[in-house]
């Protein structure tokens, strides 16, 4: 994996929510080599070899959470005791509805949970407090989803489940498996693309990424950053991130990046380049040395759908 394979995961997009609905062009050989100014058969070829890595394993659509009225915030723990992180983990998926674990080197855990209310996410941190041991957990970030202006129907979230392991399977290979028209399964999926119904990004296993590091940046800034700043932040660190946001917390930075490097000697120097950029107070780099994913319940939730609809 190098710098333009970087810039490929870049432009898909790694997370799967937004404000605004997704950009589908993020996945066409000939839309990212112009963005990269690379032929589309170069940047075709170069995402056969990713998947073939295993580094991107598939391609997984999410629906809008909106439409199965549920929430999602990710909270910041630090375990008692490090050695204990692969039990806790375990315990941690009895919780329900997660979504992912992050396992950061050193006792940080960041835990992305579903929840229907404020009552349900008390009950479900309170859970976690006590797994963890830790009492106070930081908001690391909302998973925030465009507004939802009309129900799905049957059929939508039945293309819904077909897409949801195999999310850039063509129109014709989702009508064939519905018994459904072209014209119809590309008028859906186009409708509801537009509409930001669902998300689609590839699963990625870091472990695949083989002499690479997976880390988050986390960047404070103080009173005098301005938008160059972010800009140079980006700037300096273009060969490296595959995504960044904002948390929800300015207790853990107010510019984030997922970054890949070749070295920890090389977190270090991007940490210390982007501490000395205009505007940033201080930095802090998180390492993964896990990534779990636990959003099995969402093919629940969308059976359920399903089920129900039939009814009517």
């Amino acid at each position: 994996m190098d710098t333009v394979d970087t810039q490929i995961l870049r432009i898909m997009g790694l997370r799967p929510y937004g404000q605004l609905p997704q950009d589908m062009n993020g996945f066409k050989p000939a839309y990212i080599a112009k963005k990269i100014g690379l032929e589309p058969k170069t940047v075709k070829a170069r995402i056969q070899r990713l998947k073939e890595s295993g580094l991107i394993s598939f391609y997984q659509l999410y629906p809008n959470f909106n439409h199965l009225e549920v929430n999602g915030s990710a909270y910041l723990f630090n375990v008692k005791e490090q050695d204990q992180k692969p039990k806790i983990i375990k315990r941690i998926e009895m919780v329900g509805e997660l979504l992912e674990v992050h396992d950061f080197l050193g006792k940080e855990l960041c835990v992305d949970i579903g929840y229907h209310t404020n009552y349900d996410l008390d009950k479900k941190i309170g859970l976690l407090r006590e797994f963890t041991g830790d009492a106070k957990p930081i908001c690391f970030y909302h998973r925030h989803m465009p507004k939802v202006n009309r129900k799905l129907s049957l059929l939508d979230w039945r293309i819904l489940k077909t897409l949801r392991y195999n999310a850039l399977q063509s129109p014709a290979t989702v009508a064939a498996q519905l018994k459904i028209s072209l014209k119809t399964a590309k008028r859906r999926i186009e409708r509801m693309g537009k509409e930001g119904s669902f998300f689609i990004v590839p699963a990625l296993d870091p472990s695949k990424a083989i002499g690479l590091v997976l880390f988050e940046l986390l960047v404070y800034t103080n009173q005098s950053v301005n938008n160059s700043s972010i800009q140079q932040i980006l700037q300096t660190t273009k060969d490296h991130y595959v995504y960044h946001y904002i948390p929800a917390s300015s207790a853990l930075g107010n510019f984030d990046l997922i970054l890949f490097v070749d070295s920890i000697g090389k977190i270090e120097e991007l940490r210390q380049k982007v501490s000395k950029i205009n505007g940033v107070a201080k930095t802090n780099a998180l390492i993964f040395q896990g990534w779990h994913d636990f959003t099995g319940w969402i093919d629940s939730a969308i059976e359920q759908k399903i089920s129900s609809l039939s009814k009517t």
